[in-house]
């Protein structure tokens, strides 16, 4: 593997996945772009005159597929993946969940087990506020609950986040009536 070789952005097409691509040719780093569709005209704006030659070179590919993306690594030689790809829509995470599994947890493995076998040097798994439930508090930080009772694909949570009011004040955990981070059952209480 050569040190020259480019990096994979999977979910390349995506809003973080072309403004990565950005960045990284303007710091002279060559890409190559895996996604299940080619950047939309507002993300192809981003690319400005790169957006052409990366479009052609595009490998149209799910990263739940496995021997696309063995093919994409073994093919591409890069030098570093970063894994973006993700289904992040809460309307195909109520609707299609297994197909979100499939994808974000299928589709990671499937990515670093490609960089395992073909020795890549570094991989790079990102994520978003998008994994987050409703914000209890701001700013987010580590002892904000990662997942809420009553929250998730199928419960109805989608309908309840619209509706809701945001919280204004600091939540205090029913268990302990205590202020957020103080209480050691902070991430299985539920929060008044």
């Amino acid at each position: 593997m050569s040190p020259a070789g480019p990096v994979l952005i999977t979910g390349g097409s995506g809003f973080t996945g072309v403004h990565l691509a950005r960045m990284l040719l303007d710091a002279g780093r060559p890409v190559r772009l895996l996604d299940v569709a080619v950047p939309a005209a507002e993300r192809r704006f981003v690319l400005g005159a790169d957006a052409d030659a990366l479009t052609e070179d595009m490998i149209t590919a799910s990263v739940d597929d496995w021997s696309a993306v063995l093919d994409a690594v073994r093919t591409t030689r890069p030098s570093a993946i970063v894994h973006i790809a993700a289904v992040v829509s809460p309307e195909v995470l109520a609707r299609r969940p297994n197909l979100a599994l499939q994808v974000n947890l299928g589709g990671t493995v499937n990515v670093l087990e490609g960089a395992r076998m073909f020795d890549v040097a570094r991989t790079v798994v990102f994520s978003s506020i998008g994994v987050l439930p409703t914000r209890q508090y701001e700013p987010i930080d580590v002892a904000h609950p990662l997942l809420l009772a009553g929250e998730g694909p199928n419960t109805g949570s989608m309908a309840r986040r619209r509706s809701a009011p945001r919280p204004s004040a600091t939540p205090t955990c029913s268990a302990s009536g205590s202020t957020c981070g103080s209480c050691a059952r902070r991430r299985s209480t539920a929060w008044a």
